[in-house]
């Protein structure tokens, strides 16, 4: 490790295609990328060895690598546009360092940072402004789906091929907007979670608290009805071809392959079709405790960020609202 800091050799230029090299063979740690990807680190560390220290080190080349490779894994897993204008805008870079890299040390995310504020004024030729490690979780949600977006996304997605590809993607749309799942949870429900009575259409979920039940949205009953028809109880709804669960990790990367496979009209991830259902539930009026336990929440203010995206009602609707009871 101490070795990072010694530059590769003496001789600026011998040291740059010593550089070049090293980044060349470079993979991402497991699972390694694909080739777009792998390329696309690749070409923007390389890119950004004009602002490395002369003669360029180990060091520099392998946290410049450790950086952007993370950046754009996050961005796989969260369907973000792979650009370089996206990625290494202040926006996605503060994103990516609040709700990305929280498993690193503090001294980690710093360094990560730092290099990524390095390398976006390299490529863009003017400073940036500088990314921040304060946590904007609570600030900036990620967005949504509109009405029109959903009804798109499910045309796509049943037009899938292969059908392992289709019933992924199907299945975790219809549990995340229909019942707002989160990926941890989306993976393990079974066709002998879900359970239909007089006041609806009923999924068992398994989440970090422990057991809940959350009622379907009306509009996606049949949707999921569908998937469980003549299914074995056994059967996972988001990837009926296995015994055990997949990880979360798995189906966001799964889905992220799915939306690059065959381009999806809407860039889309676990999370925000959780908060489609999140804002939809907002916005109809679901009372504020229901909708904390069905969504495996225990606070108040994780509802907040959400708030934004409500459309405000008229001043008749408001009225009336806040009036409250049945007319006589």
């Amino acid at each position: 490790m101490a070795g990072r800091g010694v530059p590769y050799s003496p001789n600026h230029d011998e040291a740059f295609q010593i550089a070049l090299k090293r980044i060349s063979r470079y993979k991402g740690s497991q699972p390694v990328f694909d080739e777009a990807h792998r390329d696309f680190v690749q070409a923007v560390v390389i890119d950004a060895l004009i602002a490395a220290p002369q003669p360029v080190c180990e060091g520099w080349v392998h946290t410049s690598l450790m950086a952007t490779g993370g950046l754009v894994r996050w961005a796989i897993l969260n369907a973000e546009p792979i650009t370089r204008e996206n990625l290494l805008s202040t926006r996605t870079r503060n994103r990516f360092l609040n709700l990305g890299v929280n498993d690193l040390t503090e001294t980690s995310r710093r360094n990560y940072r730092c290099r990524l504020d390095i390398i976006a004024t390299a490529l863009s030729g003017t400073p940036v402004v500088p990314a921040t490690t304060k946590t904007l979780i609570h600030a900036e949600p990620v967005e949504p789906l509109s009405d029109q977006e959903v009804a798109t996304l499910w045309i796509w997605a049943n037009g899938l091929r292969p059908e392992k590809r289709r019933q992924r993607v199907i299945g975790s749309m219809v549990l995340s907007i229909g019942c707002g799942l989160r990926s941890s949870e989306l993976v393990r429900v079974r066709v002998s979670d879900v359970h239909a009575d007089a006041h609806g259409v009923h999924v068992s979920v398994i989440g970090k608290d422990g057991m809940r039940s959350v009622t379907c949205a009306r509009a996606w009953e049949d949707r999921l009805l569908d998937l469980i028809d003549g299914q074995a109880s056994e059967w996972l709804l988001t990837s009926p071809w296995r015994m055990t669960p997949a990880t979360a990790r798995g189906l966001q990367s799964a889905l992220a392959q799915a939306q690059r496979t065959t381009e999806a009209p809407v860039r889309f991830s676990p999370r925000s079709l959780r908060n489609t259902w999140l804002v939809l539930r907002l916005a109809e009026g679901t009372p504020i405790p229901t909708l904390l336990e069905a969504a495996g929440v225990e606070a108040i203010e994780a509802l907040k960020p959400f708030l934004q995206f409500i459309v405000a009602p008229s001043e008749s609707c408001r009225a009336e609202s806040l009036r409250g009871g049945v007319q006589a």
